[in-house]
């Protein structure tokens, strides 16, 4: 049994020396075409990691400009509410009557000296 081993073996030597060409040729076939496959895999893999990332970045920037409109429409309407009490006090603290009656009383008081 043993020699039918060594026979197998130095057959199968020899078939490899007979062919060696086609066994290199082969093996580098196959390291080229699993190293495409792996790279294409990666590239593959990047692509489809960015797509998720711009797709998480979209879906963020549209919550926010969704709270942001919420936002500005809260705002404008809390300041139309506040308008007619502001406009009233600001309306208060400048006393516009009394400056009135003051430019027309000084009118009066200068019209002499304008007239001259």
């Amino acid at each position: 049994m043993w020699d039918a081993v060594c026979r197998a073996r130095k057959r199968v030597g020899q078939w490899a020396g007979q062919h060696q060409t086609l066994l290199v040729g082969t093996g580098v076939v196959v390291a080229c075409g699993a190293g495409a496959y792996y790279m294409v895999r990666r590239v593959v893999n990047e692509a489809e990691n960015m797509t998720k990332d711009i797709k998480r970045q979209i879906a963020e920037q549209q919550r926010l400009s969704v709270h942001l409109r919420r936002t500005e429409e809260e705002c404008k309407a809390a300041f139309l509410r506040f308008l007619p009490s502001m406009k009233s006090r600001i309306y208060k603290q400048l006393d516009l009557e009394h400056v009135v009656e003051s430019l027309k009383l000084l009118d009066k008081n200068e019209k002499d000296t304008r007239d001259m």
